[in-house]
């Protein structure tokens, strides 16, 4: 039998990223969710927030991944969703996910979903992110890598 094909990030090349709000400090812009570095992040000083993705071209994205940054687990992402598009304004929900956690630092995890058609614009749109101890969600949203993968 033939080996599977290897998913290829296309954040990769040519790849431009656009956050929600422009209010991320010095080294912590957009920028740095796509640098393949976990060391570096993307801080925004909102508790909900979007990350637009800009491919070199229309890929059929059906698996992404999401890696924890180096501080604070309540800023991290709980609730969001990814959506395609090919003009940037209308979208189409992908990937909807509630709920979910990084217990630790610098956690990579990959989710799968279905999808057919190809797109030139990913959205990421973090709805809620883990609340503090005290229950009260927090006032920053935070995520090292975003990695959007296909088998083209």
């Amino acid at each position: 039998p033939s080996p599977s094909p290897t998913p290829l990030d296309r954040t990769d090349s040519g790849c431009t990223v656009t956050a929600e709000y422009s209010d991320s400090p010095p080294n912590e812009g957009p920028d740095k969710i796509i640098d393949n570095s976990a060391s570096t992040k993307w801080l925004t000083f909102n508790a909900n927030a979007w990350i637009r993705f800009q491919l070199s071209g229309a890929y059929n994205i059906t698996k992404y991944t999401i890696t924890s940054a180096n501080d604070w687990a309540e800023r991290d992402p709980k609730d969001w969703v990814l959506a395609g598009s090919n003009n940037g304004s209308t979208w189409t929900t992908l990937d909807t996910r509630t709920n979910e956690d990084f217990p630790t630092r610098y956690l990579k995890r990959e989710f799968s979903f279905s999808n057919s058609n190809s797109y030139l614009y990913y959205r990421l749109d973090m709805t809620h992110n883990a609340p503090d101890g005290a229950g009260s969600p927090p006032e920053k949203l935070q995520v090292a890598e975003v990695q959007l993968l296909d088998l083209n």
